[in-house]
């Protein structure tokens, strides 16, 4: 288990589990161009903000409301937590599977 000290690690952690490999590159990104600051100034009274934008960018990745929801439900929980956390393995793309189901939808219609 790693100890992460700041927002950015915890956040990066969480979006993990639905974006697998790129979650530190889109968090990264929502962060520069959205908020226009460093990744690891991101502090959590910037996570509403930040929520708003991965709320936005994840609608444009999977028509899958109930993922975005929950995927926004587990950030908005970061607020609520000491900044301090202890990592486990997260379990790896949850929006890949979200998308087969998108494109196999969109398939037999």
């Amino acid at each position: 288990m790693t100890q992460i000290p700041n927002v950015y690690r915890q956040v990066v952690r969480v979006s993990y589990v639905y974006l697998g490999p790129a979650a530190d590159r889109f968090i990264s990104r929502q962060i520069t161009h959205h908020l226009q600051r460093q990744p690891d100034t991101l502090q959590t009274t910037d996570l509403p903000e930040l929520i708003d934008w991965i709320r936005l960018a994840m609608s444009f990745l999977t028509d899958d409301q109930e993922l975005v929801n929950d995927y926004a439900h587990r950030l908005q929980a970061l607020q609520r937590k000491p900044t301090m956390t202890k990592v486990s393995t997260p379990q790896l793309g949850n929006i890949a599977k979200a998308g087969n189901r998108t494109s196999n939808h969109a398939a037999s219609a």
